[in-house]
């Protein structure tokens, strides 16, 4: 369910950027961008569209599991309609949200306070509905793994079902940290 959602003006200008993470089961959070246009006249013709960031911060809210992508969409049309601190005089429902269906790559690190575990990459497209999930074994390649799933799976559920002999490859008391997306 990671994505990042760009919200369009109708004049072609990006107006936002919402990156949605799930850490965990217990947390979400969205990390908001918000643009302002160099010139303010709405101008569809400009050909250019240049905006420069004029905020970010990030927002909390309560982790669901959705049944489509289609319902994850309606959320975040909703949650942008009821949570951004945008300012503008034109309705919301007049802009575009868009999907990029490029995929990006998510890197986490595993380890004890004294040893590490190993890596693990998720390779995902919301849009286009794929998730692609490999353990590196810091120990040994012969314990190296990979999974698929869909969009509508998070990656830390992704990486809690890597499992070996029977028992899970990344507990809970574990520290994971999350490198920067490439895209």
């Amino acid at each position: 369910m990671e994505r990042t959602c760009t919200i369009i003006k109708p004049s072609g200008h990006k107006l936002a950027e919402l990156t949605f993470t799930y850490d965990w089961h217990n947390r979400a959070t969205v990390s908001v961008v918000e643009f302002r246009q160099l010139m303010d006249d709405d101008d569809p013709n400009d050909e250019y569209k240049s905006v420069y960031e004029a905020s970010c911060y990030e927002l909390e809210h309560a982790p669901q599991q959705f049944d489509s992508l289609a319902a994850i969409q309606a959320f975040d049309r909703d949650f942008a309609s009821r949570k951004l601190w945008l300012r503008h005089d034109y309705a919301l429902a007049t802009c575009r949200f868009e999907y990029s269906p490029d995929p990006v790559l998510l890197r986490y690190v595993v380890s004890h306070p004294r040893q590490l575990i190993g890596m693990c990459d998720v390779y995902f497209s919301f849009i286009a509905n794929t998730k692609q999930a490999t353990f590196r074994s810091a120990e040994h390649p012969r314990f190296d793994m990979e999974l698929t799933a869909d969009s509508l799976e998070t990656n830390f559920s992704c990486l809690g079902r890597f499992s070996m002999y029977g028992e899970p490859v990344i507990h809970s008391g574990l520290d994971i940290a999350r490198l920067g997306a490439w895209y």
